[in-house]
């Protein structure tokens, strides 16, 4: 009647941040793919975490869990550029020490109870999380000679209330019904602190409480088909580290919480033994979206955005072992009524770096103990992030395909892959000039290998 569940984890890694390359200077051959404009800038992680479950079974069919984590992540990172202004050598130099910890208290209560004589589940759980983030920033802009030091520390805790209920419920043996709602608090202690300068440090409180609601109709018209219409209203506030400009310390204490409301509407069919899909129209509308700004260096909300769009699927089993899977998304993303983004108005304009069209497909063949999938995806043009007012030319898209092929012999399993297979040459993320026409681009890995070996043991 009692489980215990205990999950841990270490995540250690240093890289080097080389910057951007000039899509220009790609094209005419002035600059190579491997080109680094930062070359001394670098950074490191270290995260560790652990998560502690019981599961007291307080009858057949009710179970209570209560739930404890804990988490510990540490940031440094070092920024170094230079440069000429009217003739005259400039240096900057910055570095950063991030620390962020998280503890969560997580109970909650699932009743898998008929009511009615009709199958019934019923979950209520509370939520709570505790956040403290800790900034240390210092640095220096040299010029003519002379150093202009600064030295920073931002201290924000961000603290979470969450109660939420989830009805499951069965009217028919063909009839699933789905509902959920939560309310969320979330409060914000913060703390600036300006050494050099002291008359700029701050403190402020902050918080605020927003609902969720979800509700949700699935209707098995077959043994092999079902169709579905889910209602959601959601909300996001933001995290801590998304309040800190993470090289200067400063705190934006107007950034709002992000809401939404989406629909989708679909259906899931398999007629055949080996033939089925699926459909789904969705749309999501947001207001507040968090975004960073590139006018303003920090983080800011879009007023009101909107995504409507398609999702499909079709499977076919070739043979026994041979499954092929087909998949097209489109999208429309836009920026929803009249706002302001550097005085201009950019209502009925593209969200950066959303493609209306997205292909895939997969190859999955079986064999013994052996499993091997070749999977090829195709992502459309989009506009270049900080492309709000969409005066750049798009990024254009590009295909890239990967294998990987798993094995499993007892409590073993191993997995070998190859991401992009064919060494195609592209840029998943580029950024758009705001004052010219520039686009730096962030060049995506060529070929590359990964092998993950997986082992299960028990007491």
């Amino acid at each position: 009647n009692l489980t215990l569940n205990r999950k841990a984890g270490h995540h250690k890694d240093r890289y080097g941040m080389p910057g951007a390359v000039l899509w220009q200077n790609l094209i005419n051959g002035t600059a190579n793919r491997t080109d680094a404009s930062t070359p001394d800038d670098n950074a490191s992680t270290e995260d560790n975490f652990v998560d502690l479950e019981a599961v007291v079974k307080l009858q057949e069919d009710v179970k209570l869990s209560i739930g404890g984590s804990y988490r510990n992540r540490h940031n440094a990172s070092y920024f170094y550029s230079s440069g000429v202004f009217f003739g005259f050598p400039w240096i900057s130099e910055s570095q950063g020490m991030g620390r962020l910890q998280t503890y969560g208290f997580t109970p909650r209560i699932v009743i898998d109870k008929p009511l009615y004589q009709l199958r019934n589940t019923f979950t209520m759980g509370f939520d709570y999380y505790k956040s403290p983030t800790t900034l240390d920033s210092s640095g220096g802009f040299t010029f003519f000679g002379v150093t202009t030091p600064s030295q920073t520390l931002t201290d924000i805790t961000k603290t979470d209330y969450g109660v939420y209920a989830n009805e499951k419920f069965y009217p028919f043996d063909n009839l699933i019904l789905d509902i959920g709602y939560r309310v969320h608090k979330a409060a914000y202690d913060s703390a600036y602190r300006d050494y050099v300068t002291p008359a700029l440090s701050t403190a402020y409180r902050t918080h605020d409480q927003k609902e969720a609601f979800r509700a949700s109709i699935n209707y098995l018209f077959s043994k092999t088909g079902n169709a579905f219409i889910t209602y959601a209203k959601g909300f996001r506030f933001p995290s801590t580290d998304e309040l800190v400009n993470t090289q200067t310390g400063v705190i934006t204490a107007d950034l709002r919480p992000q809401t939404g409301r989406e629909i989708n509407v679909g259906a899931r069919w398999n007629p055949f033994k080996r033939f089925g899909g699926s459909l789904t129209f969705f749309q999501s509308k947001n207001d507040d979206e968090i975004f960073y700004n590139p006018f303003t260096f920090v983080n800011s909300n879009y007023e009101k955005t909107r995504r409507r769009g398609i999702e499909t699927q079709m499977n076919f089993f070739v043979t026994k072992d041979i499954k092929l899977g087909i998949g097209y998304s489109y999208t429309e993303a836009k920026f929803d009524g009249r706002q302001l983004i550097n005085n201009t108005d950019v209502d009925g304009n593209d969200i950066p770096l959303v493609p209306k069209n997205k292909f895939s497909s997969n190859i999955s063949y079986s064999f013994n103990s052996f499993v091997a999938n070749l999977i090829a995806v195709y992502t459309g043009d989009r506009y270049a992030i900080s492309d709000q007012l969409n005066n750049h030319r798009k990024l254009p898209g590009y295909t890239t395909c990967d294998l990987n092929i798993s094995y499993k012999y007892k409590k073993f399993e191993a997995l070998f892959g190859i991401k992009n297979l064919t060494d195609v040459e592209y840029s998943e993320l580029g950024v758009a000039s705001t004052t010219s026409s520039r686009i730096n681009l962030y060049p995506s890995p060529e070929r590359n290998y990964f092998l993950k070996l997986t082992y299960g043991f028990g007491l």
